[in-house]
């Protein structure tokens, strides 16, 4: 998926910095998950709702703010 309007090519620093702020919830989302996933208290049944929840709490712009810093740092 596409990341939203909030592309990271175009942001600043500060709302970089606000994305990956806010991308705390969805890290410790994902932490809670594959510890599920890995032990099996949480079915591979449910990955599907399990992607799909990462895209909403900001999964793309995450991605975008991220590959942004490396591009940067790499340049």
């Amino acid at each position: 998926s596409q990341p939203s309007t909030l592309m990271a090519g175009k942001m600043n620093v500060s709302e970089q910095t606000e994305v990956l702020t806010k991308a705390q919830d969805l890290f410790n989302y994902m932490d809670e998950q594959m510890k599920g996933f890995i032990s099996g208290a949480i079915s591979l049944d449910n990955w599907d709702a399990y992607v799909a929840q990462c895209e909403t709490m900001g999964l793309a712009d995450v991605i975008a703010v991220m590959q942004a810093r490396y591009d940067a740092a790499n340049a």
